[in-house]
């Protein structure tokens, strides 16, 4: 897979440090995602992710990468917020396992 540039980057809320700003970091994500969450949209973002070969596939698979977060998880380009609370769905997930852990 050769890696290319997402721009503008995407922010994933509730990580640490979590910009995406690369077609393998996007990948990266959807694949620790997929870990827990097998689900068909997941998969085709990745596969587009993982098959760029160009600039121009790079942006079209960034942005259904951003779309897949904005359906899901909360995602914002340049720091701007997709909801109204800024809350992350996978934090949340986060928290509950930690809740139920204790």
């Amino acid at each position: 897979m050769t890696d290319f540039v997402i721009d503008p980057p995407v922010r994933i809320l509730g990580r640490r440090g979590g910009f995406v700003r690369s077609t393998e970091q996007a990948a990266a994500f959807m694949r620790e995602h997929m870990l827990q969450h097998m689900d068909s949209p997941a998969t085709e973002v990745l596969r587009r992710l993982e098959d760029v070969r160009s600039a121009e596939e790079a942006q079209a698979a960034g942005q259904a990468f951003r779309a897949w977060i904005a359906s899901g998880m909360v995602a914002t380009p340049s720091g701007i917020s997709t909801t109204p609370n800024g809350i992350s769905t996978k934090s949340h997930a986060l928290d509950r396992s930690k809740k139920a852990s204790a």
